[in-house]
């Protein structure tokens, strides 16, 4: 007995923690430096950590920033405790998802140059593209008002994109709020000769007028060195398209020569700051009675690029050097070989703010017919570098080629709806709001259901943890007390005649609204708001056209 206390007597005191004896301050200081999952684990460590990063503001802003993949961007004095009640209320106000509550609707009359134009939505101004070789034109419409009667409206007529383009004809156009960006995109017309450019796009501000160069870039005029020598070909603008990413920016065109011999397409990235003429092409041609190889493209960070190709494949390509051509990392196999519509960058179909937002996290989008799917794909398969996946090989060329089975099932979602000219889809970060058009067989009344989608992973975890006040004491939802959403992580199987899909990638399914009537003309998304473009019949005194209506969160 007398050896047993002996032994308890013998063994060390426990040591305090030295980091628990600084003072609340300091700790904080200290925790500030972490990554908001490591100020999280601290947290699950003891009592006293917990209570510390409980009563810190700025700890619990830094959480909530990585929990939305977010970035700090300072862009006024206002204090950490006011950014992060304002950040908590948007954060409520998206849970609750309320588009019947429309806090602002802007008539567009329709003037006949934007009866069926590009749109693009981005830091509340929505702009518009009239994209035609004898008439193009642009529309800037601020909706970062609290009425109509303050919106304010800059139209850039087509002897002003003609301006801009030195005279060229113009193909496509592209505005970038973040940076105060105008691009316009031109070509020489008929005979192309050796070596001559076949594009040119003009660097201007959307603040100042036609002829002032943007005062970041170098040059007020990028270069192609990618052309079709020898013969005269007819562009299609609908064909064309630009995209911007912070400092780069990419065309992508298609082509037909003159008399039928062939379809050419060309993709080039610039960097719009230094200016110039860039090496860093990728380009092609096809047989005239086929399609090009190539439809659609986005940015992938700062140093890729995002391919979707006619067969059915995307394709990473890495412009890390513009002294070079696009060099092909991998290829990933699209689990149906169809005509796809369209893939689809996150917070605006052509200009992304890499200031604010995460690369990581976003959710790409394909929508595609013969079969009708709109399948969701998370860039984290992408992110921060391809993966080594089992059982797949580098080729000669050093190119991956991945197929569904490996990649697809867990990293994306796929959705069906019954006709192509029945959805509308807006995309923003890792939500995606879609539209269903659906006909009544009797009736013929057309409705459509609104419906988004969240891919947050912390998203899912409030919502589960928040489900459990609503079961009853068998544990299951009672009718009149079930959420408007719901957490979605079964397989979804989808069955055709000639194939079946399997996607699991789990996302909170929330409902929208019911829309009565075929009016609606477009979605379009950011962080903060929801914009439906609605035509109107010009009931009421209004003339005809669009109505924008925009929902803030």
């Amino acid at each position: 007995m007398s050896e047993s206390v002996d032994n308890c007597c013998d063994e060390e005191p426990q040591r305090p923690c030295f980091f628990l004896c600084l003072a609340v301050e300091l700790q904080c200081h200290i925790l500030e430096y972490l990554s908001y999952k490591d100020i999280i684990r601290c947290a699950q460590t003891c009592r006293s950590l917990l209570a510390v990063i409980l009563t810190s503001t700025e700890l619990q802003y830094q959480i909530e920033l990585g929990a939305h993949r977010l970035r700090f961007f300072a862009v006024d004095d206002e204090s950490t405790h006011r950014r992060y009640r304002l950040l908590r209320e948007k954060t409520r106000a998206w849970s609750l998802f309320d588009l019947n509550k429309v806090d602002l609707r802007v008539p567009l009359v329709n003037d006949g140059d934007f009866d069926d134009c590009g749109m693009s939505f981005a830091d509340g101004c929505l702009s518009l593209y009239n994209e035609s070789l004898d008439n193009c034109s642009a529309r800037l419409v601020d909706l970062d008002t609290p009425s109509p009667s303050q919106s304010r409206t800059r139209a850039w007529t087509p002897g002003e994109i003609r301006s801009s383009a030195d005279g060229l004809a113009v193909i496509c156009t592209l505005m970038d709020v973040w940076q105060d960006l105008l691009l316009c995109a031109s070509i020489r017309t008929g005979f192309v000769g050796c070596g001559q450019p076949l594009y040119q796009i003009g660097v201007r501000t959307i603040s100042g007028g036609p002829d002032d160069y943007h005062p970041l870039a170098a040059d007020g005029v990028l270069f192609s060195v990618g052309s079709f020598w020898g013969a005269a070909f007819r562009f299609d603008p609908g064909d064309s398209q630009l995209q911007v990413h912070g400092d780069y920016t990419g065309l992508f065109s298609t082509a037909t020569a003159d008399g039928g011999h062939g379809v050419s397409w060309l993709l080039q990235v610039w960097n719009w700051k230094r200016g110039g003429t860039s090496m860093c092409v990728l380009q092609g041609s096809r047989d005239y009675h086929s399609e090009p190889s190539m439809h659609d493209f986005c940015f992938l960070g700062s140093d890729r690029v995002m391919v979707l190709t006619r067969l059915g494949h995307i394709e990473i390509y890495s412009y890390a050097d513009l002294n070079r051509p696009l060099r092909l990392q991998a290829r990933f196999i699209l689990p149906v070989l169809a005509k796809a519509a369209g893939l689809y960058p996150c917070l605006c179909p052509r200009s992304v703010s890499p200031q604010t937002r995460k690369l990581r996290g976003q959710i790409y989008a394909i929508a595609t017919w013969a079969p009708n799917l709109l399948i969701a794909i998370s860039n984290d398969i992408f992110l921060p570098h391809i993966p080594p996946f089992p059982g797949v090989k580098e080729d000669r060329h050093g190119v991956y080629t991945v197929p569904w089975d490996i990649w697809g099932p867990a990293n994306c979602r796929a959705f069906s709806y019954d006709s192509f000219r029945g959805l509308l889809f807006g995309l923003s970060g890792s939500r995606l709001l879609w539209g269903k058009k659906t006909t009544h067989p009797r009736t013929g009344e057309v409705t459509w259901t609104l419906s988004m989608a969240d891919f947050n992973p912390v998203r899912m975890s409030r919502v589960l943890a928040r489900s459990h006040d609503y079961l009853d004491s068998d544990g299951r939802e009672p009718p009149h007390r079930r959420p408007r959403c719901r957490v979605v992580c079964e397989t979804e199987v989808l069955v055709a005649r000639a194939w079946t899909l399997e996607t699991r990638l789990p996302y909170v399914e929330m409902e929208g609204k019911t829309i009565v009537g075929d009016t609606l003309e477009g979605i379009l998304m950011d962080e903060d708001r929801v914009v439906l473009i609605r035509r109107h019949s010009g009931i009421g005194g209004l003339e005809e056209g669009l109505e924008v209506e925009v929902t803030t969160f």
